[in-house]
Formats: structure tokens, sequence, C-alpha cells
């Protein structure tokens, strides 16, 4: 059902860079990934600017675009990819 009350369209992007993606594991105590690289959220924009106009006019549904990272080749960049898929 629609939320009435948004005033807004409430698309939320996430790219997720995994550190095994690249071979690396993080050797801190928690083992946690942490916060977004500045690469990562440049990826959401990029991804966010041309999918929101696609979406009808007056739609108030939450949309969530989950983008994880699973294999990364260093020569090639995946927002490429990411805003493909």
């Amino acid at each position: 059902q629609p939320k009435d009350h948004f005033d807004f369209f409430p698309l939320t992007i996430d790219v997720e860079e995994r550190m095994y993606a690249a071979g690396r594991i993080p050797g801190s105590f928690f083992r946690r990934e942490g916060r977004p690289s500045t690469d990562a959220i440049l990826t959401c924009r990029l991804i966010d600017r041309p999918l929101r106009p696609t979406f009808i006019s007056g739609l108030r549904n939450e949309i969530q675009v989950v983008v994880t990272i699973l294999s990364l080749d260093p020569k090639d960049l995946y927002d490429v990819l990411a805003i493909n898929a």
C-alpha cells in the first residue's frame, strides 16, 4: 500500500563493498566492514540519478536497491556494472 504520510519518493540505494571481494579480510578485533567508502557513496549517487525518473510520479512506496560487490577485478570498475544491473 502507498504511504500517504510521505511527501517524497523514498528510494534507497546501498552499495556494499565487501573486503573479501578484493581478497582482504579485516583483521581487527570486531572484524566488521565499517562505514561505506567514498567510492561506494558516489556509486550510490550514480545509480540513483538515472533510476529515480523512471518511476511513475506520485509513487510513495519504499523501494530499496542493494548492490553487493562479491568479487572484484582491480582493472575493471564495478560502478559501471552496478549502474547497468
